[in-house]
């Protein structure tokens, strides 16, 4: 916006305006503020020539009085001044140690000091010294993953971690995912400029995935299991949809045996889309790009997924590394159909017309455990959503538009990949 033509400096009486106060106060912030000693009270220090960009209060401190100020906000950031102009300072050149297991207290025999430990936070990306406590069980496994979980910090590795995550910085990614489709490269690229380009290497975006599997894990009360979370079963961690036939839950005990005018009421509605905004694949070409593969320097090509047509809830999704093959709908679709109970079956897939003629033929060749029943065939319906019906018919068509994956897909895609 051009300031051509406004009155900065006040208006016809003389009086300073708004703006010329605002800019007074946003250059006062750059400057030593006058500062002859160090403002924590009691200390006799005249070297006031640190302070804090993230603390509420900024007064200039000394060197000591800043690093006490900060044991219980070690990622704060720290300037120094020199002379004329502040530049970026850190706790870690003012040889403070975080000490882990003792509220800030320096354990009296750590045992290890971690040099140059790397923490992500939403303050940026900091640069620490950090001491695990020989306190905590030092002979135990794990005793560093410990120590950095209780205080917060998400170990980017799983063996002897040079770097962390703090909680907050993953909640904060986790919620700009969603609502605003950032990416984790621009994610950390903020935090990079956050942090002044310190010129730090790619870290690994994967422990994302981890962060959110053990959230799901948490949400699902997986963490209760007295046999722990590896005796989780496929689906546990899914939220089902509470309108879909659960016996013994929202059926009548007699459900099995209405007429068959009746099975309306127990219809499950299952609808079936792949999704290769990963590949930038050409739009509308299933049946040509199934079974085939364009994966080379991909890790993985796009994801598979199953969708309650009730209420758009995911049944079973999965990362493929290959194009759309018709083995892995195959194993989405029986592996939802073993554990659910249904009375009939409508099912929506682009390529149904197709992808229905082998279907029961290629069942028997899958394990037992994902096998249905002889008659299962006679139960099912298969459909095509409505923006395909111009393709196929009118005779396919539905009173729903069974079109719950694009919706999720519209939903993700902008923030792939990350």
């Amino acid at each position: 916006m051009s300031m051509e033509g406004r009155n900065l400096t006040g208006d016809s009486s003389g009086e300073t305006s708004g703006t010329q106060i605002f800019l007074d106060k946003l250059l006062k912030q750059n400057g030593h503020l006058r500062a002859i000693a160090c403002l924590r009270l009691g200390c006799t220090s005249k070297e006031a020539l640190y302070r804090c960009r993230d603390c509420f209060y900024s007064g200039m401190y000394c060197w000591d009085c800043i690093v006490v100020r900060h044991l219980q906000t070690p990622f704060h950031r720290v300037q120094i001044w020199q002379n004329r102009f502040f530049t970026d300072n850190s706790l870690q050149l003012l040889n403070y140690t975080i000490s882990l297991g003792h509220n800030g207290v320096a354990c009296v025999g750590p045992l290890d000091i971690a040099k140059d430990f790397v923490v992500i936070d939403n303050s940026g990306i900091h640069v620490v010294n950090l001491a695990f406590c020989s306190c905590y069980e030092p002979d135990k496994p794990h005793t560093q993953h410990n120590q950095l979980l209780c205080h917060k910090l998400f170990p980017a590795t799983l063996q002897q971690p040079q770097a962390a995550f703090s909680f907050e910085v993953l909640k904060t990614f986790h919620l700009l995912t969603l609502q605003s489709k950032v990416t984790a490269y621009d994610f950390y690229r903020a935090l990079e400029q956050k942090t002044d380009n310190v010129g730090l290497k790619n870290l690994p975006v994967s422990m994302m995935c981890v962060y959110r599997d053990l959230f799901a894990a948490k949400h699902s009360g997986r963490g209760h299991d007295p046999d722990g979370i590896k005796a989780t079963e496929c689906s546990q961690v899914a939220v089902e949809c509470p309108t879909c036939s659960h016996p013994e839950r929202n059926l009548s005990q007699h459900w099995a045996s209405v007429p068959v005018e009746q099975w309306w009421l127990y219809l499950l509605i299952l609808t079936m889309d792949a999704n290769f905004r990963l590949k930038n694949w050409n739009q509308w070409h299933a049946i040509n790009q199934a079974n085939q593969k364009h994966s080379v320097g991909y890790s993985s090509t796009g994801i598979e997924g199953v969708i309650c047509g009730h209420h758009s809830l995911p049944c079973l999704v999965i990362v493929s590394d290959t194009r759309s093959r018709y083995a892995n709908m195959d194993f989405l679709l029986f592996q939802t159909l073993v554990r659910v109970t249904f009375g009939r079956l409508l099912l929506s897939y682009d390529i149904a017309c197709q992808y229905s003629r082998d279907l029961f033929r290629c069942m028997k060749q899958m394990p037992t455990t994902l096998q249905l029943s002889d008659n299962a065939a006679s139960c099912f319906d298969f459909v095509v959503p409505k923006f395909h019906l111009y393709g196929h018919g009118m005779q396919y068509c539905t009173q729903s538009d069974l079109e719950d994956p694009e919706r999720w897909w519209a939903h993700i895609n902008p923030s792939c990949p990350i």
